[in-house]
């Protein structure tokens, strides 16, 4: 279907075929027309029910139009290719701002959605059910209560950028609680007002989330409402969701707690120092008993594929394993401190085998028990990584 000018598009196009359908401009002069929502359609401007559409150098305008449909409905395939921009729709319902997906596929190759605004979840694009691919181009400065792209079903992030989107409550980019892989591409720019001013993997209707972690960025979003670093990137509910990082094989459901203990005899673990709660307590190597042993691993960032971790001990509110004054200097101290922005909190894990792994610092330095000596109250310290035993800790769940 060539579009050959601007249209005003008054009532709803059903497609309930099994056909191929290509939706493109036709200009002259290289042109890019659009598809407008007349002031009167407040239901979808695209009703697919079957088949597959293309949209290739075409704008789908909402026109700012208040509205109580999405403007586009998938219940087949819709491809968004090079030249193609789905924006300002105004949605007064639940059930997304630009994009509704329900038992349908979208894969997205290139284009842009942006500026487009809903009152509940999913500004660009809501699952009921269903897909969405993404491996290029741009889904930015959508505004929702929660999320740009809201899923319970199945996300897939292959390349292409999520930037610069608003949550007036929760996860700016994507809150899912589905399954949300992320193989490559960025996330980043985006805020939300409380958790989570990246991603949220929530519970939802009893789906728990999943997040697999292969690749991409999630870096430099922001929370706005509070000083919660932990969670200004990613935020993961407590007790459902399950995080798969892939590059270190290191799985773990939000919430659960662990002693980590060094390979040398994994009956010993980190423990702060005579269960202090004060700022600056001091973390030693203790026998496994108590609660300032526990500890509840955070997925904070991805940076090029590397996720970085923060770890909260259980016993009190408020203190993360950290690296004194973050320091890059071997034999620095390590310590539990408030949570703020600095490196000193932020690590990255590396398999070391056998289920143990390498805790490192994106500081540079790795997790250490001072001169291999397994007692309570050897010092833990930050240290030149070195592939040695006293560098490899174990995470043992625990109650």
């Amino acid at each position: 279907i060539n579009i050959m000018n601007n249209i005003t598009q008054t009532s709803t196009v059903n497609m309930n075929a099994a056909k191929t359908i290509t939706l493109t401009s036709y200009s002259t002069t290289g042109a890019i027309n659009s598809v407008i929502r007349g002031s009167s359609l407040t239901s979808y401007m695209i009703n697919q029910t079957k088949g597959t559409l293309n949209l290739e150098d075409i704008t789908i305008n909402g026109n700012n139009v208040t509205a109580k449909d999405a403007m586009i409905s998938i219940a087949g395939k819709v491809n968004i290719k090079t030249g193609t921009t789905i924006k300002s729709a105004k949605n007064t319902n639940n059930y997304g701002g630009a994009i509704y997906i329900n038992a349908g596929t979208l894969v997205m190759e290139n284009g842009t959605i942006s500026n487009n605004v809903v009152t509940a979840g999913g500004s660009a694009i809501f699952i009921k059910t269903g897909t969405f691919t993404m491996n290029g181009g741009y889904i930015k400065d959508n505004t929702a209560l929660n999320a740009a792209i809201w899923s319970a079903g199945t996300v897939t992030l292959n390349g292409g950028t999520i930037s610069n989107n608003t949550a007036t409550s929760y996860h700016g980019a994507i809150e899912s609680s589905g399954t949300f892989t992320i193989n490559g591409g960025s996330i980043t720019g985006n805020t939300a007002k409380n958790y989570g001013g990246g991603v949220g993997i929530v519970s939802f209707e009893g789906k728990n989330g999943v997040f697999n972690i292969n690749g991409g960025t999630i870096n430099n979003n922001t929370v706005t409402g509070g000083s919660y670093y932990e969670t200004s990137n990613i935020n993961v509910g407590i007790g459902g969701p399950t995080i798969n990082d892939k590059n270190s094989g290191f799985s773990y459901k939000q919430g659960n707690k662990y002693y980590i203990t060094t390979s040398l005899n994994t009956g010993y673990g980190l423990a702060v120092e005579g269960a202090s709660v004060d700022l600056s307590a001091n973390v030693l190597l203790w026998a496994n008993a108590g609660e300032n042993q526990k500890w509840r691993p955070y997925v904070t960032r991805v940076v090029s594929g590397k996720v970085q971790y923060s770890f909260a001990v259980y016993h009190t509110d408020d203190r993360w394993l950290w690296v004194h004054n973050n320091s890059a200097t071997a034999g620095a101290n390590v310590l539990v401190h408030s949570m703020h922005g600095s490196n000193g909190g932020y690590w990255y894990l590396q398999s070391a085998g056998s289920s143990t792994y390498y805790i490192k610092n994106i500081g540079g330095l790795c997790l250490d028990l001072a001169n291999s000596v397994v007692a309570n109250g050897t010092n833990i310290d930050a240290y030149t990584c070195n592939s040695q035993a006293n560098q490899k800790w174990k995470f043992v769940s625990t109650s």
